[in-house]
């Protein structure tokens, strides 16, 4: 397994900018009227620190933040989604994009995960106000003009890419789950503001409580049939380790869990809803993990030598029924 190195993350980072990590500190004081840390969990594309109550990205051109966005999931999901402020660009060209925005308290859900061993309170509440947060894009269905940003036309290119070139024991499972596709967009299932990378990284949470703080970056967030980020509920029912994917032994009571709070906000759905959220949670599944990005800008199918296969094996299952 690769191991995470925050030197070795930065430096990387910097090796392609055409300003230092030194500069981008000194106009992170300035902005901000305090001193400044690197954040422990850095992301592909954006260099973080934090300064006071504040939080200074520079974000590489490929991967900016859109303020608008940020206005709508604000609007959408309260408090739980950051408040941003664009604040120009820094260096020559490729020059890297800066943001201020509010530091979310507490901690990554999975830094505060493997720092403990949860009981079964703290994971409860986690999984309750996640349910909470889907609730809320639920409720908070998008409008016309509003369309998604991944045509049927779009998945089904995909789909015909993944029937080629995965692994012959998965092509089943996609093949079928082509075939559903077109229940994402029937007429009246939801378009919903979608975080399409709802990571363990990306949950902030109360360290003590489990409670969820903050949703963070936002810079892949799409409009989308609702559901394609459901995958993110399975990273709270287990853990991914050099052997594989373990469930944790009351999994099943924490999905309940989350479907329960789920319907409690949102009422009842009919049996067509219904389904198409299982194939919207199992197309995103397999967006997540079926696919890379060589360099963050080059999509290609995975390979067995590729980790993410290890998760489509360990929820290949919930493919199928």
């Amino acid at each position: 397994m690769a191991y995470y190195s925050l030197d070795n993350t930065i430096n990387e980072f910097f090796s392609a900018c055409t300003v230092t990590q030194e500069e981008c500190d000194k106009t992170a004081a300035k902005l901000t009227g305090n001193p400044v840390e690197p954040v422990q969990l850095q992301g592909a594309f954006s260099y973080t620190v934090t300064a006071g109550n504040l939080i200074v990205q520079f974000r590489e051109p490929k991967s900016p933040l859109d303020t608008k966005t940020l206005d709508l999931a604000r609007n959408i999901y309260g408090s739980v989604v950051p408040a941003c402020t664009y604040k120009g660009t820094m260096g020559p060209a490729p020059s890297l994009s800066v943001y201020v925005m509010d530091k979310v308290p507490g901690r990554s859900y999975i830094e505060a995960r493997l720092a403990r061993s949860p009981p079964a309170s703290w994971l409860e509440q986690a999984v309750t106000d996640f349910a909470r947060f889907f609730a809320k894009s639920w409720v908070n269905r998008l409008p016309l003009p509003y369309h998604s940003e991944l045509t049927l036309a779009d998945l089904q290119a995909k789909f015909d890419l993944l029937a080629r070139e995965l692994p012959t024991r998965f092509i089943s499972a996609i093949t079928t789950l082509r075939a559903e596709l077109p229940l994402l967009f029937t007429p009246g299932y939801p378009l919903v503001l979608t975080h399409t990378d709802l990571c363990e990284m990306n949950v902030m949470v109360d360290p003590e409580t489990g409670g969820i703080t903050g949703i963070i970056d936002w810079a892949e967030a799409k409009v989308l049939p609702f559901g394609m980020a459901l995958w993110g509920v399975l990273n709270m029912l287990g853990s991914m380790d050099s052997r594989g994917w373990t469930y944790r032994a009351d999994s099943a009571e924490f999905e309940k869990l989350f479907w329960d709070t789920f319907y409690d906000i949102v009422g009842r759905v009919s049996a067509e809803e219904g389904r198409a959220m299982k194939v919207a949670e199992r197309v995103g599944l397999v967006l997540r993990y079926a696919f890379a990005w060589d360099d963050g800008v080059s999509e290609r199918v995975v390979t067995e030598e590729d980790s993410r296969v290890k998760y489509l094996d360990a929820f290949l299952h919930r493919l199928q029924d």
